[in-house]
Formats: C-alpha cells, structure tokens, sequence
C-alpha cells in the first residue's frame, strides 16, 4: 500500500511541476512549427535560436520554481531533479540556497536524499566551483559537509583535496577554520568510501 500512495504522491508532484510551469503565459514554440522549419531546410538557425530562447525561458521557471517557498517540498524537489536531469549551470546559485530541500514522500528510514545535492553533482565543475567558494563562508557544519560532497563527487579525492588545500592558503584568517574543516571532513568522506 505504500509504494502507491508514494507512487501516487510523485505523480501529484509531477502534476504540480507542469502545471507550475506553464502557468506563465510564454511562446512557446510547438511541434508543427519546428517540423515545418526542419523541412523547408533553410531556418535551422532561426529554428536554434528560437529553442534556445524557449529553453532559456522554461529553465527561469524551473528555477523560480525551486526557490519559491510557499509551493509544496514535492514539487520543488522535483524542479531540483528536472535541473539536474539537464545539468543547468545557471540553476547552480538557487541549488546551493536550496541544499537542505529534502522530499516528503518515500520510505521514511534511512537519510533522505539531498535532491539539490544530487543536482549539483550532476551539474559538474560549474557546481564544484560554487560550492569551492562558498565552503569558506559556510559557518553550518551539515552544510559545509554537503558542500565538501559535491565537490568530493565531482573532482574525485585527490583534485578536491588539492583544491581545498589551495582555498585554505588563500582563505582570510575568519575564514580558516571553515576550509579546514572541510579539509578534515573531505579526509573522513575519504576513509569511509574506502572502508566499504
């Protein structure tokens, strides 16, 4: 009975999603129009230029989306996971705000998945970057950590701790203590992967 009503939840989400996102009156282009102009052969930049606009448009949804807080946890969550699926660098700033957007629904044991997290990771260098940055600021510790895993997924062991070690030579004396933290969570994040 509980894989239904979670079923059931995520579809609701979904629902949500898409109703949110074009809730919005836009152009967007449809389905006839981009056949049309992939058989006259002769508007293929015309055609790229107006896809990417749409593109650009729908993911400034997606991200307002995300970060407004008065929707249901679902349906922001499942804009973290649409920003992930595409690897939206310009979506890289409202993930990190958003770290702690944890889902609703699923099995209760067990951590719930960090849907930001899981977008950042699949983001990439843009978002191991970010979180580079903003390690050094982050006086939480829980976020520090999620901070310190993104870019432990993204640039492996050695590359993160090479890059943590270089932020802490720059880092301001108030600053110090945060980086180094990361630097000692990165060495346990370490240890723990390669006691499995």
């Amino acid at each position: 009975m509980g894989n239904y009503c979670s079923a059931a939840a995520l579809v609701l989400a979904g629902a949500c999603l898409t109703a949110q996102l074009w809730a919005e009156d836009a152009p967007i282009i449809d389905a006839d129009t981009i056949v049309k102009k992939l058989v006259a052969k002769g508007d293929f930049d015309g055609l790229v230029i107006q896809l990417a606009a749409e593109r650009d448009q729908l993911v400034e949804r997606v991200i307002k989306i995300l970060t407004d807080r008065t929707l249901d946890e679902e349906v922001r969550v499942n804009a973290a996971r649409v920003l992930g699926i595409i690897r939206e660098k310009k979506a890289v700033p409202a993930l990190l705000d958003n770290m702690s957007l944890t889902p609703v629904i699923g099995p209760v044991s067990g951590p719930s998945p960090r849907y930001c997290v899981l977008a950042l990771i699949k983001t990439g260098i843009p978002a191991s970057r970010a979180a580079l940055e903003k390690v050094a600021s982050e006086g939480e510790d829980r976020a520090r950590r999620w901070l310190v895993y993104v870019i432990h997924e993204v640039e492996g062991y050695p590359v993160a701790r090479f890059l943590l070690q270089e932020r802490l030579k720059a880092s301001l004396d108030k600053n110090r203590e945060n980086v180094q933290a990361a630097l000692e969570f990165l060495d346990v994040l370490e240890g723990n992967k390669r006691d499995k």
